[in-house]
């Protein structure tokens, strides 16, 4: 197996494969690959590995978007999509809803309307960015909330509202004056709005500052890249806070993002970059949910739009694939485990659709019927 992988993938300073001596072993016998029962983790993931290990973590091969079964010979005709764009991909792996029959945009948004119905007190927030993974069918009136790693400062204590400088305030008394026979029809609804963020705001912002983790969840800056470690750090606030958020919630989402792995040349090098900080925010964040108690009661899903290229390009880089391997843990997973099929590097594979390109075997929505 590992003679095909590093055929395909090159290994050395001018390709993307890694050497033995940078794959961390794990079980590989769940994927039931004829004369390979050991498979591995990139030597910058050590905590990926323990998960795993510790039988808490599932990885789900060759996953990726499929609305029908298709073969090497019929994908092109009968997927309907832009399969290697990263707006469309991204759509699809949030919706993970080929026929856009649900009611609400978001898979997460939508499991959290099954919730709401069976009476549980439900949330949702993104961290540092508005996405739709989260929404549910807009009938619930039930809106995500969006919160920066900077920290939830109260709206008066910004320097816009706060001492001498006042400068927004005369703006905020126009905007939310009394109707009158101009205004639009939304007036009192948006102003409402505004309100009732502004009173959560401040609420919140008390309650946080009262909140300390079990943990020593330090965040050295040249282990956050893209602010993973910060953004997983105020999840395991906010997870700690959740009896004091609201009414209390007992059935919470959150979205978390690190961009920047479009790495269509210099592989290596971003790899080498950025793992590191992602192996440290997981491994801080599974220490803590583990102090607090609840590592049976969360579920963390890691996965992207889509997969990289088996093969390199000429830049040292790996090019817009398809199928690709996911991860999650925590919740009672059944770990140690591979679910789906490992693909093949050869070319000549059913799966190969050239380029480099695998299609996957299973799809999105299989990973989420699981949670």
């Amino acid at each position: 197996m590992y003679g095909e992988y590093s055929k395909a993938r090159g290994v050395g300073k001018s390709f993307i494969g890694l050497k033995l001596d940078e794959i961390l072993p794990i079980n590989g016998t769940s994927a039931r690959i004829s004369q390979c029962n050991t498979l591995g983790v990139n030597h910058l993931l050590p905590a990926y590995q323990s998960i795993f290990n510790e039988g808490s973590g599932v990885f789900f091969a060759n996953m990726g978007h499929l609305h029908k079964p298709v073969t090497k010979s019929n994908w092109l005709t009968e997927t309907r999509t832009d399969l290697f764009s990263h707006h469309t991909m991204r759509a699809e792996s949030h919706a993970v809803d080929a026929f856009r029959e649900g009611d609400g945009p978001g898979v997460l948004g939508r499991m959290l309307d099954i919730l709401e119905r069976q009476g549980h007190a439900v949330g949702a927030t993104s961290i540092n960015s508005r996405v739709e993974i989260i929404d549910g069918s807009p009938k619930t009136g039930r809106l995500a909330d969006v919160m920066s790693t900077e920290g939830i400062p109260r709206i008066r204590d910004r320097s816009f509202l706060k001492g001498d400088s006042q400068q927004l305030r005369n703006y905020l008394k126009s905007l939310h004056s009394g109707t009158d026979d101009n205004s639009g029809v939304f007036s009192n609804a948006y102003s409402q709005t505004f309100v009732d963020i502004w009173n959560k705001t401040d609420t919140l912002a008390e309650k946080f500052r009262s909140i300390n983790l079990l943990t020593d969840f330090v965040i050295p800056g040249h282990l956050n890249v893209g602010e993973i470690s910060s953004q997983l750090q105020l999840v395991a606030r906010l997870i700690r806070l959740r009896d004091l958020r609201g009414n209390g919630i007992n059935r919470d989402v959150f979205y978390c993002n690190m961009g920047g792995f479009d790495a269509h040349f210099l592989l290596a090098e971003i790899m080498e970059n950025k793992l590191p900080s992602l192996n440290h925010a997981i491994s801080s964040f599974w220490r803590e949910i583990k102090a607090q108690g609840l590592q049976n009661s969360v579920v963390v899903v890691q996965g992207s739009e889509f997969g990289r290229t088996i093969t390199p390009n000429s830049n040292f880089g790996s090019d817009h694939g398809w199928g690709g391997n996911y991860f999650m843990f925590g919740g009672d997973v059944s770990g140690g485990k591979i679910m789906g099929v490992y693909p093949s590097f050869n070319e000549s594979s059913a799966t190969n659709i050239g380029r480099g390109r695998v299609m996957p075997t299973i799809h999105h929505g299989m990973l989420f019927s699981m949670v």
